[in-house]
């Protein structure tokens, strides 16, 4: 993995600890997804995936990352 694609994958990571903490569900496109789930890192060359969440859990990931933000 190179550190664009392994900065992806904390990203990643990070957006799922907030998701799960909060109770905010969330997909990922397919290819990345099943990906992920087999191999446990992004495929080669990664350097981006879509996330997808209905507009409350938008709104909601919104204010926790805006708070979370501000104590960092």
């Amino acid at each position: 993995m190179d550190k664009v694609n392994e900065k992806v994958f904390e990203l990643l990571k990070e957006i799922d600890d907030l998701c799960v903490k909060n109770n905010i569900r969330y997909y990922l496109s397919g290819n990345i997804a099943l990906h992920i789930r087999n191999h446990k890192v992004l495929p080669s060359g990664a350097y981006y995936a879509k996330i997808t969440m209905t507009k409350t859990n938008l709104f909601k990931f919104i204010n926790l990352f805006e708070n979370k933000k501000n104590e960092n």
